[in-house]
């Protein structure tokens, strides 16, 4: 079977898709999603719509819209002349922001191949997600908060989790040298506010931060993160790290500090499935898919607020045995049911070809 795979580059998700088809000898090309243009005006139009109380989004969604239109026409264009190139019979979009409905209504009316839709962020946030839906065979979402938002369109979606890559994430022998780690981009007040308490609460101990999260360019962002959230600000490595570190710094860390995205309303983000592919131990925000693909205290340990964290932190770091046991129980769990091959596996017995 020929599949055709698009979505964004970042992080290599799409591949890590694909492996698994590949493994079962079917042929996988690519169109991948261009990136954003324009982050700056909209950093700084988000900055401005604080300082005015005016949460500014239609202003910033139609900023993206102008800077990013000649980037997501080409897309799209590509995306059709790949199906004309390589004839698939599957064609899987992964989040599809930028995917025009427009366009998937063409190729599902003028190509015979099946479409699907995997929602990695939350559908119901995007335009194009929530107007293209109903064009697309099959639509997927990491987040069962959009089973209800599409119901209203009239349209049936399935939940499909995140997972991880075990080519990636596994356990190795080194030293646990970083009492507490936290991997992902300062994108919401809630994780910096989490952040921020912790650091100021645990300042005996080794607590690392990795994630863009300034521009030299940006002064809003400098003045945050030099001046009026400084103590935050040393403690981040300004940077985006791949897959092999962050293996490492999983292992290197006592605790693995898990914040969701608040469009996490009741999902579980790709974090969740790497930490435990690692063998970590982790402290996250509870939602109910994780109640339900975890079994919490045993395999993983949530927490209900930043005083009910910070405690749960206090306990665990003199708990070596504790922690290892519980990371060890979640590397099981992930390996044997939370990996892309089980994630693909799943998505095949719903689509029928």
């Amino acid at each position: 079977m020929n599949v055709l795979i698009s979505g964004p580059k970042y992080q290599s998700y799409c591949h890590s898709v694909a492996k698994p088809f590949e493994q079962k000898g079917h042929i996988v090309d690519f169109v991948f999603r261009p990136p954003y243009r324009g982050r700056l005006a909209s950093r700084i139009a988000s900055y401005y719509a604080k300082l005015t109380n005016n949460d500014g989004k239609i202003e910033i969604d139609r900023r993206n819209s102008f800077l990013n239109k000649k980037t997501t026409n080409a897309y799209n264009a590509e995306l059709v002349d790949k199906i004309n190139e390589t004839d698939p019979e599957l064609l899987l979009i992964i989040k599809g922001e930028r995917v025009r409905p427009s366009t998937i209504q063409k190729i599902s009316k003028k190509y015979n191949c099946t479409t699907v839709l995997w929602c990695y962020d939350k559908g119901a946030r995007f335009q194009n997600v929530v107007n293209g839906a109903k064009y697309y065979d099959y639509v997927f979402s990491f987040e069962p908060s959009d089973k209800n938002d599409f119901k209203q369109y009239d349209i049936d979606c399935k939940i499909l989790p995140m997972a991880f890559d075990p080519n990636y994430y596994n356990t190795i022998n080194i030293k646990e040298d970083i009492d507490i780690s936290f991997i992902g981009r300062m994108h919401c007040e809630y994780r910096k506010e989490i952040l921020e308490f912790l650091i100021k609460n645990l300042e005996e101990y080794n607590v690392q931060v990795w994630g863009k999260a300034w521009s030299l360019l940006n002064p809003f962002q400098l003045y945050e993160y030099k001046l009026s959230r400084r103590q935050l600000g040393n403690k981040i490595n300004n940077y985006d790290i791949e897959h092999n570190t962050i293996n490492r710094i999983y292992n290197r860390s006592k605790i693995c500090l898990n914040i969701h995205h608040p469009q996490s309303v009741m999902g579980t983000n790709p974090r969740t499935f790497e930490i435990a592919g690692s063998g970590g131990f982790q402290l996250t925000d509870e939602t109910e898919q994780i109640k339900s693909l975890f079994d919490v205290g045993e395999e993983i340990v949530t927490y209900q607020d930043k005083n009910d964290l910070l405690e749960k932190i206090l306990y665990y770091i003199e708990r070596k045995e504790e922690r290892e046991q519980i990371g060890l129980n979640a590397n099981e769990i992930a390996h044997n049911k939370h990996t892309f091959n089980h994630r693909v596996n799943t998505l095949l017995k719903n689509v029928h070809i």
